[in-house]
């Protein structure tokens, strides 16, 4: 959600010779059972050059293709060049983002446990949809323009 709220994607290094210091991203028909590590997966368009990734530190403004496994935009990359088009969260990421409503102690009470239970989860199962709605609405209604670092 920060992404989405401060149209910025932190990078682990801010040293342009660290490997890290730019987005890495799945190419399409990248690698399977490899995803986002904190439960949300951001699609994103490039729009600019495309070259295969040489040593560092990474040129900004090309999207450098480090092996099947990773795409890397450098830090200093033209924001325009990154649209953000969609975002996929984890039904846990959500639920630790949406939180839990104030009678959800009642699923702890022995008798009132079981009931409490399923119309807990009825009430996840609503907030994610409500939740990834309001966050498709706002993708599909503003273009998102992504600053690396």
């Amino acid at each position: 959600m920060r992404v989405l709220d401060s149209g910025r994607l932190s990078t682990f290094s801010s040293d342009p010779a660290d490997g890290d210091s730019g987005a890495n991203f799945l190419p399409i028909g990248g690698w399977k059972g490899q995803a986002a590590g904190k439960g949300a997966q951001l699609r994103c368009l490039w729009f600019g050059q495309y070259q295969p990734a040489e040593s560092f530190p990474y040129a900004p403004n090309i999207l450098h293709q480090a092996g099947a496994w990773r795409d890397v935009v450098p830090l200093g990359s033209d924001p325009k060049l990154l649209l953000l088009i969609g975002i996929k969260f984890e039904d846990w990421a959500l639920d630790e983002y949406i939180g839990r409503p104030w009678w959800a102690w009642a699923v702890t009470v022995p008798l009132l446990g079981s009931l409490f239970a399923s119309v807990l989860d009825a009430w996840r199962r609503e907030a994610r949809f409500t939740h990834r709605k309001k966050v498709r609405a706002l993708v599909r209604s503003k273009p998102r323009h992504i600053t690396v670092g």
